[in-house]
């Protein structure tokens, strides 16, 4: 899993860990000599079992339920995350520390630092919001059929902790499984025509690991919203939005600097 392996290389248990996931790039140098155990929604079971490991850091989202079982009857200890807000993934960080019994007073101060980002910034959302600013975003996830991400997300909730409204907070189908890790429906499909009338302030196209990048700008640049007359159309790196780990602070204080300016 892409935001924990680069969570746990931070903290300094990089020497620890003994395989990742074909996803897990970062830190480059660190994971390159890493056993790969196959893509994250296709854990290859008996190459993990082979390697012993301790522990077994997962996410239910993106780790299949299948792989979760086959992991378990194997005997393996699994841990199954799945941060759904930025409180969650800022617990998830601090258990992290408390699971691998971290012994180094400069990482406890990082975590700090960190969890103190998210004071700061969700201190300014909250001046915005009674100045009566409102900044509407649109993020995309998928360009064909272009998707979104609803309320029930941790997408959703970074964009509201550092000030944005989600344009597409409230829609949800049907559904379409018990388990929210499996709901699909958290991440709607939308038409341009919604996103018009949803006429956002800012969009931000993800790119890398969504699919995104400058050339798709001009397709959002036609729109009749403010986003696209005001110039506040901006392709970020995708792994802020969807990495839960140590990247937190980093993503807040790039989507705080996106929001619509206040009036002096």
């Amino acid at each position: 899993m892409p935001s924990m392996t680069e969570t746990l290389f931070a903290l300094g248990f990089g020497k620890q860990v003994v395989g990742v996931t074909e996803d897990c790039l970062y830190p480059e140098d660190g994971v390159a000599e890493k056993f790969r155990v196959g893509p994250m929604d296709a854990v290859n079971v008996e190459d993990v079992v082979s390697l012993r490991p301790d522990l077994v850091v997962a996410n239910r989202e993106e780790n299949t339920p299948d792989d979760l079982q086959a992991l378990e009857a194997a005997g393996l200890t699994v841990w199954q995350t799945f941060p759904r807000t930025v409180l969650d993934a800022m617990n998830l960080i601090w258990d992290t520390l408390y699971t691998f019994q971290v012994d180094d007073r400069m990482m406890y101060e990082r975590v700090n630092l960190i969890h103190r980002t998210i004071d700061w910034v969700g201190a300014s959302a909250e001046a915005r919001d009674d100045a009566g600013v409102v900044c509407r975003f649109f993020v995309p996830l998928l360009p064909n059929p272009l998707t979104t991400f609803g309320a029930d997300t941790y997408a959703h909730d970074l964009l509201k902790t550092a000030g944005g409204t989600n344009i597409f907070a409230d829609k949800r189908p049907p559904a379409t499984a018990d388990d929210p890790a499996q709901d699909v429906s958290r991440y709607p499909q939308v038409t341009m025509e919604e996103v018009e009338a949803g006429q956002p302030d800012v969009i931000l196209l993800p790119g890398y690991p969504l699919l995104f990048d400058e050339e798709d700008m001009a397709r959002f640049q036609v729109l009749d919203v403010p986003a696209a007359k005001h110039g506040q159309i901006y392709v970020i790196d995708g792994s802020l939005l969807m990495y839960h780990g140590i990247r937190l602070a980093r993503a807040l204080n790039t989507i705080s600097e996106l929001m619509c300016p206040t009036e002096e």
